[in-house]
């Protein structure tokens, strides 16, 4: 990983020192020693520690807007409001509404022929000590929302944000120490190093979220522990629609999908499906559709910026690769957009027909790059999306309802979503997490609940028949 320097901005500066590999080690016993001490924190302390993180976090939004203005150039305030901070409230909102039904034992049947009035259960006990590695692309969601699950479950938390958006690791760890003990949640800020330092840790469990080859890393580091890992990885998400579904409400589902975060969101749709002489039609509604959502999309103080330059000579190496190869470029309006280097910002660009030579088509785009392929049947798409890594989510867009459930039934992904982008993300009851190279575990409601918990099996033995 590199780190960056932001970009300009008239907004309040956030800076933190790293912390030390010997403060980490010294919070991590902290908390340690705190656990033994409360092993089972009651049902009305939870609820305060979920208040207290709703509060918190209510409460940062102007700083909140500033550091990821700071982190990424632009960032608009209504994602920061709804996605960033909203993400954390619903979730712990319904996690302390039904924090008292989750806690409660879950009785099991067995045989009374030969075990009597015995009774066995499941009781949901509190793992101890969680390490949460949180990514640039959504900071404040990804570091703070997933503490939810953690404390609702009776844990501590350490959390280690991203060097790559250092106002914002920098404003978490200022609310964070300020909002709690250190020995219950701690935020660390730092490199490389720090979080080499942190994925080694003989956690109770660790939660690692951002890209394949330092997930790789992270559990391999958490292996020589035997320390349970959730991770979520992300991937490239393909987008399927079928012939009735070249409309004005896919193709806008699918550009409002792409563009939230200027494409950088690991559910963002990656590919785009369309049928055989469909490709046309779905082109000129992109263009015609996108200067309603946004008037310009380079020079535009609502697009997100991209988080670095490194990351913006990427994308632009992947268009010229791209377009190298023999495939065409499309922009979405009808003055060629400029690339904004001073915001970090550059045209939102259709990729036709890409061949999987490609750079676009090997790698998670992360950017306003969508590529768009064409297909004959609907076993060619299949087929392709099965060849291929299994993705984090798969979007379908039909008025077919066999045609949804059959793509459902023979294609595998973390989530998925018939005529909706990501709309799974956004039903606080339902678990969220990747398979495969897209990730493992799983996190919020009360599926995040049971992953924060040991659950424990427990027979007491009655009186025998």
């Amino acid at each position: 990983m590199t780190s960056h320097s932001p970009g300009e901005t008239e907004t309040a500066s956030y800076s933190s020192t790293s912390t030390t590999t010997e403060e980490l080690h010294a919070l991590f016993e902290a908390q340690r020693a705190a656990f033994q001490k409360n092993m089972y924190p009651s049902l009305e302390e939870r609820i305060e520690v979920l208040e207290t993180l709703e509060s918190m976090v209510k409460d940062c939004r102007k700083d909140a807007e500033e550091a990821l203005a700071q982190d990424f150039y632009t960032h608009p305030p209504h994602l920061t409001k709804f996605l960033e901070l909203g993400g954390v409230l619903t979730g712990s909102r319904p996690a302390r509404a039904n924090l008292k039904k989750w806690m409660r034992s879950q009785p099991l049947p067995l045989d009374r022929a030969v075990y009597g009035n015995s009774r066995s259960y499941v009781t949901y006990q509190p793992k101890g000590v969680v390490g949460n590695m949180a990514p640039w692309n959504a900071p404040f969601l990804v570091s703070l929302a997933p503490l939810a699950d953690i404390l609702a479950a009776g844990n501590r938390a350490i959390v280690k944000p991203s060097e790559l958006a250092p106002a914002s690791a920098a404003l978490i760890k200022e609310i964070v120490s300020r909002s709690f003990e250190p020995d219950h949640v701690a935020v660390v800020t730092g490199g490389t190093d720090l979080a080499q330092e942190f994925a080694g840790l003989p956690w109770d469990h660790l939660m690692y979220t951002g890209g394949q080859a330092v997930g790789k890393l992270v559990m391999k580091a958490a292996s020589e522990n035997l320390t349970p890992v959730t991770l979520e990885l992300g991937g490239k998400c393909p987008v399927i629609i079928s012939a009735d579904s070249i409309d004005n409400e896919t193709v806008s589902d699918i550009l409002v999908g792409k563009i939230a975060k200027n494409g950088q969101a690991c559910l963002a749709p990656d590919y785009v499906f369309v049928p055989e002489g469909k490709q046309d039609p779905f082109i000129s509604l992109c263009q015609e559709i996108m200067p309603g959502i946004m008037p310009s999309y380079s020079e535009n103080p609502q697009c997100t910026g991209i988080i670095n330059e490194t990351h913006l000579d990427r994308l632009l190496s992947y268009l010229e690769d791209a377009e190298r190869k023999g495939a065409r470029l499309v922009q979405l309006y009808a003055s060629a957009e400029p690339v904004n280097r001073k915001e970090r910002k550059i045209p939102f660009t259709l990729v036709l027909n890409p061949d999987d030579e490609m750079e676009v088509m090997k790698n998670e785009i992360f950017g306003p790059i969508m590529p768009v392929k064409t297909y004959r049947s609907i076993e060619e798409v299949i087929s392709y999306v099965n060849s291929g890594e299994r993705p984090l989510a798969l979007y379908c867009y039909t008025k077919d309802k066999r045609l949804a459930k059959d793509v459902l039934r023979r294609t595998v992904s973390g989530g998925a979503c018939i005529n909706s982008i990501a709309g799974h993300v956004f039903q606080p009851s339902m678990p969220f997490g990747g398979i495969g190279h897209s990730g493992m575990g799983r996190y919020r409601g009360f599926e995040g609940f049971k992953t924060f918990s040991n659950q424990r099996a427990v027979f007491e033995k009655g009186k025998s028949v």
